[in-house]
């Protein structure tokens, strides 16, 4: 994690700090611009962690990026990419996953009909149903001025489309990759036949994602092909972490914060229009030097683990540095800005890290054998803790059995993560054993 004075960031000003912003998301997001503007009024209105505003807003603002075909181009001289940001948020029941999901689209919806008029459509497409009918929904969402299909899938509960094919995985990943789909159905065969006008092709699509899910639901749904098949590393992923004391029993509204941001976003939209009106080309520039730094910092710092063909999350950190360089490319954006400079990137690189260490976490509990399961809950358990553990806390707190509960335990003891105390009485003709991590 870089650590910076954010009083360098251009055009800083100290009176936009957000409360419950710890030093982790301040160095992982823009310091100023919309972004920042959207935070600092949506973060106070509920106890949601803060990191989950920032994860359901990117993919939104990725949308209206691509929507009027601004590309991300590095110092290679290629065009460039459209962006695209798949994000999930992370957490228990009620930990305000669906709250800042309804506050971001809210948010946006209400931007995009303000600059768009008549005009509008709703970006989000809400994956409910088949992978079919929402292949079918998607062809609506093609941009002829763009040359893509531009849209934002969204679920608040993304374990609902990973359970039902094993296809729906390699789906995915050819949407994120902007790969065309055509669906070879019979029944569009025999119209296309008969001179009918038929949508069966997801053309160049440019498609962002929010998602969101409970960790038991994807520990129950996840297969390793999820993993290994790159769908996951093309991700990030956004764990949070509720506080007792910031638990709200109801949202705060703050109106005129609100109507305050909504002006900004659409003053941004007005420099847009702006640039092109002088006819400006609207391509956003990662430099030579600053693409360097994503390469020391990511890739670079990663080069040794990405020969191990059996870490799961190699597929994340292969994709890490590209996208940072998208993550970065909006932050300059949403600063008025289209060149990115070390500042965007530094905060691209954190944010991408943190998503990473999500996944590394997911990692250790979905789709693995029961026993490394169970060794994972005997290690959280022995860690809360604080100190020795006795066996009958751990049998009582795993819900493991004794048989499985003496496997994992003498797994760990020979591994040597663990160790066991000396039997210590219990009571009168009783003993008990203690186990504690090395």
């Amino acid at each position: 994690m870089f650590r910076f004075n954010p009083a360098s960031a251009p055009d800083y000003d100290p009176s936009l700090s957000i409360p419950r912003v710890d030093d982790d998301l301040t160095n992982a997001m823009p310091a100023v611009g919309i972004l920042h503007a959207y935070m600092a009024w949506v973060v106070p209105t509920t106890h949601a962690p803060p990191l989950y505003h920032l994860g359901a807003i990117l993919p939104g603002f990725a949308y209206e990026v691509a929507r009027r075909g601004i590309r991300i181009r590095g110092p290679d001289g290629s065009d460039g990419d459209l962006p695209r940001v798949w994000t999930c948020l992370v957490g228990g029941s009620a930990s305000g996953k669906s709250t800042a999901h309804n506050s971001a689209q809210d948010f946006v919806r209400d931007w995009q009909k303000t600059i768009l008029g008549q005009g509008y459509i709703d970006p989000y497409l809400h994956l409910d149903g088949s992978m079919p009918g929402i292949l079918a929904a998607s062809t609506g969402y093609y941009r002829e001025g763009v040359g893509a299909t531009v849209a934002v899938y969204e679920t608040d509960e993304m374990t609902k489309i990973l359970s039902q094919l094993d296809s729906v995985a390699e789906t995915l990943i050819k949407i994120f990759d902007g790969r065309t789909i055509t669906r070879q159905l019979r029944q569009f065969q025999v119209a296309k036949a008969a001179g009918e006008k038929v949508n069966d092709t997801v053309k160049s699509p440019a498609i962002s994602a929010s998602f969101a899910t409970v960790p038991a639901s994807l520990e129950r749904v996840t297969q390793s092909y999820h993993l290994e098949g790159g769908l996951f590393g093309r991700i990030l992923w956004f764990k949070g972490a509720l506080k007792p004391e910031e638990l709200q029993p109801r949202r705060t509204a703050r109106t005129a914060a609100r109507t305050a941001a909504l002006a900004e976003w659409q003053g941004w939209t007005g420099w847009l229009d702006g640039l092109t009106a002088l006819g400006t080309p609207l391509v956003v520039q990662v430099p030579g030097a600053v693409y360097q730094l994503l390469d020391d910092e990511l890739f670079g710092k990663w080069r040794e683990l990405l020969v191990n063909d059996r870490d799961r999350v190699n597929s994340a950190r292969m994709r890490a540095m590209p996208y940072a360089e998208t993550i970065a490319g909006l932050y300059a954006l949403s600063r008025g800005q289209l060149v990115v400079d070390d500042d965007d990137a530094v905060r691209a690189i954190n944010l991408v890290e943190a998503c990473v260490g999500a996944l590394m976490g997911i990692d250790a509990t979905v789709a693995v054998d029961a026993g490394k399961k169970l060794r994972e809950r005997v290690l959280t358990v022995l860690k809360a803790s604080g100190g020795a553990c006795s066996k009958t806390v751990l049998y009582n707190q795993t819900g493991a059995s004794k048989m499985e509960l003496d496997m994992a335990l003498g797994t760990l003891v020979d591994s040597g993560v663990i160790e066991r105390i000396a039997t210590q009485n219990k009571g009168p003709g009783r003993k008990a054993e203690f186990y504690r991590v090395v």
